[in-house]
């Protein structure tokens, strides 16, 4: 079996026309990640919906939005989970919000998940909304405001600015109807986000964060995952490492029999193994020089078998 038919190397994007990846229905194409946070936006958005109560002055509130929307005042008095879990919330009397974050979401959440693997990509996610939550938090201390936000638009600007910076040529249709390259769209994000901004500050700062972040994180080729799993990653390296220069041998010296040669093809498919599971966690940029022309070096001898 050649090494790019293993499962955990396919690159598939999801369709919006249903079912793909090979028989799979269009929610199991999902990579992992992406997958349970639209779940969980989902769960919170019919929370939202019908998990209500009446204030002290009778008007009708959301008990989840209580609970997690993003509030300098909340934070400031310990509440922190408030910088994350308000990427899980949306404007309930606004489904088109929520419709779009997540198709944003999937789209090109999906294919950046593939091409960094699902940790990377989790920690890049979760990483954004930080940033995001802090840029607002930031702004709203300066401008003196009291306001709440709720909505994963930071953390989803962020995956479309490092999607765009991938594929800037790429051509999406706006609006469902009129093709555009999708860096111009982004480029008119920015530009529209920044005049908003330049009116009422705090009500774009959200989204100009996530962008920000967005732009560094492919701009200065961070990698997340790796300061938060370093130790652990590091020591499975060193313990999948093969030793150098070991040649399985006869009993002259030479190299060995057939039984020997597969001894040897074994050790080298096990090592194959290990690095594309490490694609499949990390992503390709995780690869190192050396675990790059394995990989190489393994497709060309697949291919001659």
């Amino acid at each position: 079996m050649g090494i790019f038919n293993r499962d955990y190397l396919q690159d598939e994007r999801p369709s919006w026309g249903g079912g793909g990846g090979g028989g799979k229905g269009f929610f199991a194409s999902m990579p992992p990640a992406v997958r349970w946070i639209l779940v969980a936006n989902i769960v919170v958005i019919v929370l939202q919906l019908f998990w209500l109560e009446r204030n002290a002055f009778g008007a009708q509130i959301s008990i989840p939005e209580e609970w997690l929307a993003l509030s300098g005042e909340r934070v400031f008095s310990g509440e922190v989970w408030r910088l994350v879990t308000n990427a899980f919330c949306h404007d309930r009397h606004g489904f088109f919000h929520f419709l779009i974050n997540m198709m944003l979401l999937v789209w090109f959440g999906g294919a950046l998940e593939r091409m960094y693997g699902t940790r990377e990509f989790a920690c890049f996610y979760f990483a954004a909304v930080l940033f995001a939550s802090a840029i607002y938090l930031t702004v709203d201390f300066f401008t003196e405001g009291s306001s709440r936000a709720i909505g994963a638009s930071g953390a989803v600007l962020a995956i479309m600015m490092v999607y765009a910076m991938h594929y800037p040529r790429e051509r999406i249709l706006l609006f469902f109807v009129i093709p555009v390259e999708i860096r111009w769209l982004v480029l008119i994000v920015v530009i529209g986000d920044a005049v908003m901004g330049l009116v009422t500050p705090i009500a774009k700062s959200a989204h100009l964060g996530g962008l920000a972040f967005g732009f560094a994180y492919k701009r200065f080729g961070w990698r997340l995952s790796g300061l938060l799993f370093e130790k652990t990653s590091g020591s499975s390296r060193r313990r999948a490492k093969p030793s150098r220069g070991t040649r399985a041998r006869g009993p002259s010296g030479s190299s060995g029999d057939g039984n020997s040669g597969r001894t040897r093809t074994a050790k080298q498919d096990a090592e194959v193994d290990r690095i594309l599971r490490k694609v499949s966690e990390e992503g390709l940029p995780s690869l190192t020089p050396q675990e790059r022309q394995t990989l190489q070096q393994a497709s060309e001898d697949y291919r001659e078998r």
